[in-house]
């Protein structure tokens, strides 16, 4: 049964792995984006992200700890020489950490849920 994680204390742990994409909304976002695109993200250490989407693309990923404003964990990447920032709203996991859901919506307006298992 998956339980959430309480967003101030996500960690780079709870991040790192491999995700595919379960289901995404587009709203106002570019339907060709990698990230719109992509069937599979991986976090990998070291803040190396790989995306595959017809073809590997290489870039970084932070997880940052807002708590002055929005007081929700942001991850922000660097794909092609551009910077995308995202806001997680949810994650959730199984007791064993095996099975995760990681639904983040990017300031584009393109949403993604994601499953880890």
């Amino acid at each position: 049964m998956l339980k959430p994680i309480e967003l101030n204390n996500i960690t780079e742990e709870h991040i790192l792995g491999n995700w595919r994409v379960q289901s995404k909304i587009l709203n106002r976002s570019d339907p060709e984006s990698p990230f719109a695109t992509a069937e599979e993200h991986h976090f990998l250490k070291d803040s190396i992200y790989k995306t595959l989407n017809g073809e590997d693309l290489l870039g970084k990923w932070v997880l940052f700890l807002e708590t002055d404003i929005i007081k929700s964990p942001l991850l922000k990447f660097t794909l092609k020489n551009q910077a995308v920032n995202t806001i997680i709203t949810l994650l959730l996991y199984t007791d064993d950490k095996e099975h995760a859901q990681l639904t983040i919506y990017f300031d584009t307006g393109l949403e993604l849920v994601l499953l880890k298992n």
